[in-house]
């Protein structure tokens, strides 16, 4: 049982991480899992000393505190530590991904194998799948008439126009690709490619 004195020092330590979230929000997770009360399906509502009251504490949105300790406990617990160790082959976003596909039931060989899949997704993919993200937020709220009424005309102009200027470069892009293979393009690119290189050279 937490008493109010390790809540208040767990409640200033947590606190003088959140502006520096993303590179300790696991230890704020510890911290948080160290001294709020948490069972199966959820907080204890009746608690003086849950991840909400935490997360409003230290000035965090308690929503983002839920999925972050969700998350440590769905995947960062269950991968080995050097998976996680080089942070410049990863992402919070694979994180994210991994945890989106599992509930808390899986086993560690399956949350590793999800992770290496992850890994081998192309940056440019995961960059695209995260701009679909942001596209179905926008259609969310598109369709709360009520929560529209507080975005200003010119956003939503702006939106539309480069909505409209998307759709298009994609529609050329998959026309491109009835006609020709990726491999084909590829090819061709780099092709140009010397040839530009050589005409610099000759210039010079």
């Amino acid at each position: 049982m937490t008493s109010k004195e390790e809540w208040e020092k767990a409640v200033r330590e947590a606190r003088s991480y959140v502006n520096n979230y993303d590179k300790v929000r696991w230890k704020i997770c510890d911290i948080a899992l160290r001294v709020c009360d948490i069972k199966k399906g959820g907080r204890v509502s009746s608690s003086a000393f849950t991840l909400t009251k935490f997360a409003d504490a230290i000035e965090l949105n308690p929503k983002t505190l839920m999925t972050w300790v969700s998350i440590k406990k769905k995947v960062i617990e269950k991968l080995p530590a050097t998976e996680l160790k080089d942070k410049s082959t990863y992402t919070f976003d694979d994180i994210l991904r991994v945890s989106n596909q599992i509930t808390e039931k899986a086993t560690k060989a399956e949350v590793l194998r999800l992770w290496k899949q992850q890994l081998l997704i192309p940056r440019e993919t995961k960059k695209f799948l995260k701009y679909i993200r942001a596209l179905d937020s926008i259609l969310y709220n598109a369709q709360r008439p009520l929560k529209m009424t507080e975005i200003p005309e010119h956003n939503i102009k702006d939106i539309i126009s480069k909505c409209s200027v998307i759709a298009n470069l994609l529609n050329k892009e998959l026309e491109l690709r009835k006609r020709f293979s990726i491999e084909d393009r590829i090819k061709e690119k780099h092709q140009d490619y010397e040839l530009a290189l050589k005409e610099v050279e000759d210039i010079l």
